[in-house]
């Protein structure tokens, strides 16, 4: 708007294809991460991709600027720990990666094709990185849009790293992020990483964390998860065992009890007092009517939370060693029968 005198119309919105993206199920050990930085960016700024309503190119002419100086900001952060520098790159990384973004969206300057060259390219460049990978005999056991995550087995991350960096275009910087983890992976764009010790790293996507999900999805099975590759399958299993135990005696409100911003539509939580746009912190009475409790002392529905929490344990096991899941299913059937009293 500040360089042109006539704005364009909008083009309508349309679907195209996205990133790529790898998902190979299971628990993976000594696993590092190597993702290119900026991709998108540098690959609307190496061929030279622009909004066809900008002739004069001037969307990347702040791209670059603005690139370069997030690089320059992520360095000094790195070497020097200046959390300002730290700060400012985020923010900076986000704005940069808007320009792609902008050609997708609904507005002025937009360019669909624009877009589909974009991810086009990063597709085809991902798609190097994993064949480098495969070349080696090694597994890349996740992949998205612009990172790989690699089981690396016995070799050195950086000889891996250097691999993966000539078989892509020098002007893409190959960076390895961390190393040496446990790597769970459960599905497309989820997965937990932990230290060798069982510490939690990190979790991404939105399968295992959130505040608008119960605990015993984003605490019990990260740690199902622990304790499977720190202290073996038996134990794990009768950890699970334990919060399912405890989430069907009615005893579990910890875990099943959770908190989420009530939407205009959510009638349920505004029946029961909530208002529109406040926090609610519930569980359901009877999820089949929607009826819910506030508290714990208003009781929760104890079959339908134990059955959920045993179908997450099965999907994790399914994903590391299906041939547990009867162990768990035993497990469960042996808890849930009932006693049987002899008289005489």
């Amino acid at each position: 708007r500040r360089h042109y005198t006539e704005i364009p119309e909008a083009d309508k919105p349309r679907k195209y294809r996205g990133g790529l993206v790898v998902c190979r199920k299971g628990l993976w050990f000594n696993c590092a991460k190597f993702d290119i930085a900026s991709l998108y960016p540098t690959i609307a700024l190496a061929y030279r991709i622009h909004s066809r309503k900008d002739p004069l190119q001037i969307g990347l002419r702040y791209l670059k600027t603005y690139t370069m100086k997030r690089l320059e900001l992520k360095q000094k952060a790195r070497e020097t720990g200046d959390r300002s520098a730290q700060t400012l790159q985020s923010g900076l990384k986000v704005l940069i990666n808007s320009y792609y973004g902008y050609f997708g969206s609904e507005y002025n300057f937009n360019d669909i094709e624009a877009a589909e060259r974009v991810t086009e390219i990063g597709r085809k460049i991902l798609t190097c990185m994993i064949a480098a990978v495969e070349d080696m005999g090694l597994l890349v056991v996740e992949a998205d849009t612009d990172g790989i995550i690699v089981a690396c087995q016995d070799r050195d991350p950086e000889e891996i790293r250097r691999e993966i960096s000539n078989a892509i275009p020098p002007v893409f910087k190959v960076e390895l992020e961390w190393q040496g983890k446990v790597v769970f992976v459960s599905e497309k764009k989820n997965y937990m990483v932990y230290e060798p010790n069982g510490d939690l790293a990190s979790v991404k996507g939105g399968k295992w964390r959130g505040r608008d999900k119960p605990a015993f999805q984003t605490k019990a099975i990260p740690e199902f998860v622990k304790r499977w590759f720190t202290q073996g399958v038996e134990a794990a299993l009768e950890y699970a065992r334990k919060i399912w135990a405890e989430i069907r005696s009615g005893d579990g409100w910890r875990w099943v009890v959770c908190t989420r911003r009530v939407s205009v539509n959510d009638k349920s939580l505004q029946a029961k007092g909530f208002k529109a746009g406040e926090k609610a912190t519930y569980a359901y009475k009877n999820y089949k009517r929607r009826e819910i409790a506030k508290s714990p002392a208003e009781g929760y529905d104890c079959g339908y939370y134990a059955e959920q929490f045993s179908d997450l344990v099965k999907e994790v096991i399914a994903a590391i060693d299906p041939a547990q899941i009867e162990a768990w299913r035993e497990m469960v059937e042996r808890e849930a029968r009932p006693l049987i009293f002899s008289v005489g």
